[in-house]
């Protein structure tokens, strides 16, 4: 079964580590390791940051408790068998939330699409080849990146960061490099 650890690793990679910024044309607005003010303004680790700073062990925790609770148990990446697999789905349900990322999934693999990692869902996501998957998948996340640009012409400057995370996780292919 998949390792929380290691796809939590790889998402705060690709969220930026734990750093806050705030960027003006980014919807979530204010943003730590990236969990987003504007969509979490309850969360607790606001208040561990103001107290402690971005570099305490306490934000690390809250961050790792937030990221499992809301998104790794919500997928059931724990039942998820392949490790690639799970990391691509949780990234994205990171990133796009988890209907749609789910959801995609479930197209892919020719499912009821109701946005709910279920018994069903788990057994043909299992037995699905993994490389045609994974492929396929980051072929529908840069899709769905590219309709979100045709929406707003402001998140244009992301593309190259999500084209960058969606491929680090499709074998055989190498991502862009920075210029």
């Amino acid at each position: 079964m998949a390792s929380f650890l290691e796809a939590f690793e790889k998402t705060i990679e690709n969220e930026g580590g734990y750093k806050v910024h705030f960027d003006k044309d980014d919807p979530g607005e204010l943003t730590v390791a990236g969990v987003t003010m504007k969509y979490h303004p309850l969360w607790f680790g606001w208040k561990v940051l103001d107290s402690e700073g971005a570099n305490s062990v306490l934000l690390y925790q809250a961050v790792k408790s937030f990221y499992r609770k809301n998104f790794w148990d919500k997928m059931k990446g724990y039942k998820i068998e392949n490790q690639k697999v799970a990391e691509s789905i949780f990234d994205f349900s990171v990133n796009a939330g988890i209907y749609g990322a789910v959801s995609i999934a479930q197209k892919i693999i020719k499912t009821k699409v109701d946005g709910l990692i279920g018994p069903v869902t788990l057994g043909i996501l299992n037995d699905y080849d993994s490389e045609k998957f994974l492929a396929v998948y980051g072929i529908a996340k840069i899709k769905h990146y590219l309709k979100l640009i045709d929406n707003n012409k402001k998140l244009k400057k992301f593309l190259r960061g999500w084209i960058n995370r969606v491929v680090k996780g499709v074998p055989n292919v190498q991502f862009f490099q920075s210029t």
